[in-house]
């Protein structure tokens, strides 16, 4: 089903439905001519419409966007490697663009939401959503390596399974909706 976007999160929506909270789960992690898109461009119009939308709320809204704890994020201040590039030269950046398109998502929401009065922003980063061949998993591969306690050989990166990150969002949001101030 198609659905319009800008209409769910105008201010006339926002407001005569009185939404307490808004969950960005979109995204695509297969599709590389659709990563920008949705991992980038609809957060970014999403975070930047309920900026504008702030100063107009009376009640404090919650918004809440899914990112991925594998996504290697420059912009982060404990990313697992900067973006090495040169200005002057032409060339192809060595890096994954399902994470480059969620790093760029994630700092263009950070932005937009930085100073708002009536909506707070969190953001998850579950680990179901690491791609094999994702520098956090072969930094963490590292680490386990390297790392003065073992773990059983046979032992499984974890994975966060969807019914356990659903409870966690259901969890955040009965303590959000109990306070009375964000």
């Amino acid at each position: 089903k198609k659905i319009n976007i800008s209409k769910l999160v105008s201010k006339k929506f926002i407001l005569s439905n009185r939404i307490e909270f808004i969950i960005n789960c979109i995204g695509v992690k297969t599709k590389k001519e659709f990563f920008f898109t949705s991992n980038f461009l609809l957060p970014g119009f999403i975070s930047k419409r309920l900026s504008e939308i702030d100063p107009f709320l009376k009640e404090k809204l919650l918004y809440i966007h899914i990112s991925s704890i594998g996504v290697n994020n420059p912009f982060e201040k404990y990313n697992l490697e900067n973006i090495k590039f040169e200005i002057d030269k032409k060339q192809n950046l060595n890096y994954n663009l399902y994470e480059f398109s969620k790093s760029a998502g994630d700092y263009i929401v950070i932005n937009n939401m930085a100073s708002l009065k009536n909506i707070n922003l969190i953001i998850i980063k579950p680990s179901n959503i690491i791609e094999k061949n994702s520098k956090f998993l072969s930094k963490l591969k590292l680490f386990l390596l390297l790392a003065p306690f073992r773990l059983p050989i046979k032992r499984s990166i974890p994975i966060t399974k969807v019914s356990s990150l659903s409870r966690y969002i259901n969890n955040i949001l009965k303590k959000e909706i109990t306070k009375s101030n964000y």
